[in-house]
């Protein structure tokens, strides 16, 4: 390894800012013009120092979007990208979301969202905006038909 820089060293510096996903360090090491087994290497002692844990690190992206009002849909696209596998990307969003009331999640984000706004197509503009938080098709409705039966 005749570099003067040690990749064990930038992947702990990167890792020092916040958790990464693995997909993250490696690329951040191929930046750095390391070789693919340094990286291997690198990326294995990691994971065995318990330094990366790309699980944990999903779990805890999950939480942190929901809280931002992020839905499945929009979660799993961004984690797909980061390097997590679809299958358990869904697992995971699957198992977190049972912990939170997504309709009465929709439903805070609708009245919000229309507290200020009013004119025509504002229910199109709600389902567009509720679409691009992550939310399904059917629960934007649901939660628009129970608005509107509300009377708003």
């Amino acid at each position: 390894m005749g570099k003067s820089k040690d990749p064990l060293k930038i992947a702990f510096n990167y890792l020092s800012y916040s958790d990464r996903f693995s997909r993250e360090v490696i690329q951040r090491l191929k930046r750095g013009g390391f070789t693919k087994e340094e990286i291997d290497s690198t990326i294995e002692r990691l994971k065995n120092y318990g330094y990366l844990n790309d699980q944990k690190t999903a779990e805890e992206f999950i939480r942190s979007k929901i809280r931002k009002g992020w839905g499945p849909e929009k979660i799993k696209v961004e984690l797909m990208r980061r390097g997590i596998f679809e299958e358990e990307a869904e697992n995971l969003i699957k198992e977190i979301f049972l912990e939170v009331d997504e309709k009465e999640m929709i439903m805070k984000l609708a009245e919000k969202f229309l507290g200020s706004r009013r004119g025509e197509n504002i229910k199109e503009k709600l389902k567009g905006f509720l679409f691009r938080k992550g939310f399904s098709y059917d629960k934007i409705i649901d939660v628009i038909e129970k608005i509107e039966r509300k009377g708003r």
